[in-house]
This record gives C-alpha cells, sequence and structure tokens, in this order.
C-alpha cells in the first residue's frame, strides 16, 4: 500500500512540474511577442516606420530574442502599418487557442 501511495505521489509531483514548465512557456511567448511589439513601436516613434525584420530590432533597440526555444513569426505588410508577431516554443504547435506539445 505504501508503494502505490509513493507511485502515485512521485506522478503527481511529475505532472505538477510539467505543467507548470508548459505554464511557463507559454506564457514567455506572449511576454516575447508583446516585446517585439513594444520595440515595433518605439522604432516607429523614432523613425517613422516598422522595421522590416526581428533582427533590426535586436541590433538597434536591445531586444533580446531566444531563437533556440522559440520560433518568431515576423510580417511586415508596409512600413507605416504595425506588423504581425506570432512566438511558437520549439516543440508545440497552436491550435484553437491552446498550446500543445507534438
Amino acid at each position: 500500500m505504501s508503494l502505490l501511495m509513493f507511485v502515485v505521489i512521485l506522478y503527481l509531483i511529475v505532472a505538477g512540474t510539467q505543467y507548470i514548465s508548459d505554464k511557463t512557456m507559454v506564457e514567455n511567448a506572449v511576454a516575447l511577442e508583446k516585446n517585439i511589439l513594444k520595440a515595433a513601436v518605439n522604432c516607429y516613434s523614432i523613425e517613422g516606420s516598422y522595421p522590416q525584420n526581428i533582427e533590426y530590432l535586436e541590433e538597434n533597440y536591445g531586444l533580446i530574442v531566444d531563437r533556440e526555444r522559440y520560433v518568431i513569426l515576423y510580417e511586415v505588410v508596409g512600413s507605416n502599418l504595425m506588423p504581425s508577431v506570432a512566438a511558437t516554443p520549439i516543440g508545440t504547435y497552436y491550435f484553437d487557442q491552446a498550446w500543445s506539445k507534438k
């Protein structure tokens, strides 16, 4: 009986840790998207146009992007229209308003 109790507690600890890790990864992706947009708006307010790529924001506005953890989609429609930004944690996919592991 005590072995079963130990296994159940161990499972709950592992599952809880994984849940917290996944939740943190998603929250960091959302924060990264907001930071990219904030840097783009800052660039627009100073230079009068949105940057054509993220590298420009990294070089000139101090944006830090962890490319080993996130895939970034940065779409520019025009120099005077706000770009579309999406950050996806590597090893996950976005479907129907929720992140899921592959």
